[in-house]
């Protein structure tokens, strides 16, 4: 049963659990807004850090700040998770810039999860040191990131329809297996077009 945790874990991050089709978070990259989590539930970073990196104790205090910030327990089903998270690469890492219940509702900075990220909150917004894995860019690009910053982007264009699905299948199944050690690097950003062969053939 252990071997199959893993296993059971990229399928369950891959495959949404919901019947309605949840409302995605949003990522501003190079002077564009992507909408990330619609097609992958493991885009979602803060859900990522909840479902695997949190105590329960943390996750009881996210969930009252959720309510907190509807005025109310009832959370719609088009987005189960409670809130929709604004996003951000700058000088190559992923920062939470803002949350909201719900989209068009008043946007509140990363300093109201202080009481759980504590000094990890920089000028109200949170680097995601915690996210290793891919986040895809509609049919476009991946954005590779390990312990939240950005490695590779990874661009598709004029090839296989499902080749971002593939893609990011191989990647999470990897972190999920191997989790990188230590910092990532900050020596620039690998930018690998898709081809032929592994995601992770060097160009």
């Amino acid at each position: 049963m252990k071997r199959m945790l893993p296993v059971l874990l990229v399928f369950s991050m891959l495959t949404p659990a919901y019947a309605t089709r949840q409302m995605p978070d949003v990522l501003e990259y190079e002077g564009r807004t992507y909408r990330i989590g619609r097609d992958f539930y493991s885009d979602f970073p803060l859900e990522h850090y909840f479902r695997v990196n949190a105590s329960n104790q943390q996750r009881r205090e996210f969930l009252g700040i959720l309510r907190s910030l509807r005025g109310s327990l009832q959370i719609p089903t088009s987005c189960w998770r409670g809130y929709v998270a604004e996003w951000s690469v700058h000088d190559r890492r992923l920062y939470l810039i803002s949350i909201a219940p719900y989209p068009g509702d008043e946007k509140w900075n990363a300093d109201v999860l202080r009481p759980i990220f504590g000094e990890h909150i920089e000028e109200g917004r949170l680097f995601a040191s915690w996210f290793s894995g891919p986040i895809a860019l509609g049919r476009e690009a991946l954005l590779v990131f390990e312990h939240g910053r950005l490695i590779r982007v990874l661009s598709f264009s004029n090839g296989e329809p499902n080749a971002v699905v593939h893609a990011h299948r191989e990647l999470l199944e990897r972190y999920s297996k191997h989790p990188p050690a230590g910092e990532g690097r900050e020596n620039g950003v690998r930018r690998a077009p898709m081809s032929e062969g592994s995601v992770f053939r060097t160009p």
